[in-house]
């Protein structure tokens, strides 16, 4: 091709969305910079499958998106398919459907584009890495991506979005359960059926809340996640470099490059020792203005803390009531839905949650602009000991927060 080469990606959501903002399009920037002549063409669109790529019709082109990665006569095509198929499972195809639509793809890029080296994007939608090897039965919803949390199944929770330790600690519900293992089913025979696979983890960018509100596709940031995989592999995997010679040319720019260094340094494991935490060491340590110099820090704490939540707000309040002070409590919210009538829940420590929320009696909202500021004046009047608060706004629940009354 002139010495041009030209790759391909023909993937759903997490190939085009953002606009302008995936990881295919940091593909290309990071070429550019480096002067090496690829051109990085995304060729699928939202919610396609592996079955849709062959059999829906783009109504602008006239063209199916398999003909048309076919038709740009690429030197690489990158499939990243599965997780609709299997996860979001939105026509509700068998496993053998689904394994079978794979074939069929995979088998029309090898008739047509023979030369084509194919390589798998392995979007893997759970923690893989610590919890590979566990039968679906026992996953946890912590363990997964916040798609297959689904709501809380907290009493009086219901149809809630949480990031609550005690309903992300239970099993997935045997949806998910059964979506899990054809995922699984599906990846391993997609990994049989390309020339080579690269892990690319959607969990690792969700866990840190880098999706959007809609907690199903990565932001800008996540997407960075995504491309220092393919990147590591382009640059350090001798078998496509190989096959790739033009990928030679891709030099070492440094660590910064490398996002399973700042997950690393960035996490610790959680009390339970089978999910995580913010590490508080990572601020201090050369990782971090790193990753605020050169991709903003992108409210990563307040993030992470809601990661299962549509909405990921900031807020403080008073931990503490010394009695004899006198103290009120004060709470502040903000980057709330504007408008939305805020519901709590209060119980003692040592009690029973309630099932139902409690409005105020005369209702109180968040503000015009998201957020919400309550100063309760005779919070002295509590009996001592550890209250448990929390609030609910739109469909997010947060929460709980202690309180200690002394």
């Amino acid at each position: 091709m002139n010495g041009q080469y030209t790759i391909c990606v023909l993937g759903a959501s997490e190939t085009v969305l953002p606009w302008g903002g995936s990881w295919v399009n940091h593909l290309q920037d990071a070429f550019n910079s480096e002067g090496i002549p690829v051109s990085v063409f995304a060729t699928g669109s939202t919610g396609i499958t592996f079955q849709t790529a062959l059999s829906l019709i783009d109504p602008l082109i006239g063209k199916s998106y398999a003909q048309l990665t076919s038709e740009k006569n690429p030197d690489v095509i990158i499939i990243e398919l599965g997780i609709i198929d299997a996860i979001v499972s939105p026509d509700g195809r068998t496993q053998a459907e689904m394994i079978a639509d794979a074939q069929a793809l995979y088998g029309f890029f090898r008739s047509n584009n023979p030369n084509a080296y194919i390589i798998y994007s392995r979007l893997t939608p759970y923690d893989e890495e610590q919890h590979g090897a566990l039968p679906v039965a026992n996953i946890k919803k912590k363990y997964c991506s916040p798609w297959m949390h689904e709501t809380s199944t907290i009493p009086g929770d219901e149809g809630l979005f949480t990031s609550e330790e005690a309903e992300l600690g239970k099993i997935i519900s045997s949806t998910m359960q059964d979506r899990l293992s054809n995922w699984r089913a599906l990846d391993s025979e997609s990994q049989a059926l390309a020339d080579i696979a690269i892990s690319t983890s959607f969990f690792r960018p969700s866990r840190l809340g880098l999706t959007t509100r809609d907690r199903t596709h990565l932001n800008t940031l996540g997407h960075y996640f995504v491309l220092s995989k393919i990147w590591q592999e382009f640059q350090s995997n001798s078998t496509i470099r190989s096959a790739l010679p033009i990928l030679q040319n891709i030099r070492n720019i440094g660590d910064f490059v490398d996002f399973d260094l700042l997950w690393s340094s960035l996490v610790k494991p959680d009390a339970a020792q089978d999910g995580y935490e913010i590490d508080p060491d990572f601020m201090d340590g050369p990782e971090y203005p790193v990753w605020d110099g050169l991709f903003g820090h992108n409210d990563l704490v307040v993030n992470f803390a809601h990661w299962g939540n549509v909405r990921r707000p900031e807020f403080g309040y008073t931990e503490v009531i010394h009695k004899a002070l006198g103290d009120y409590f004060f709470m502040w919210i903000s980057n709330l839905w504007p408008k939305q009538e805020m519901r709590t829940k209060l119980w003692p420590s040592n009690g029973t949650e309630p099932t139902t929320w409690s409005s105020f009696p005369v209702p109180r909202f968040t503000s015009s602009t998201g957020g919400y500021i309550n100063i309760t004046r005779n919070a002295a009047d509590f009996p001592e000991g550890v209250w448990l608060l929390k609030f609910n706004v739109g469909n997010d629940v947060f929460g709980p927060l202690p309180i200690n009354v002394v």
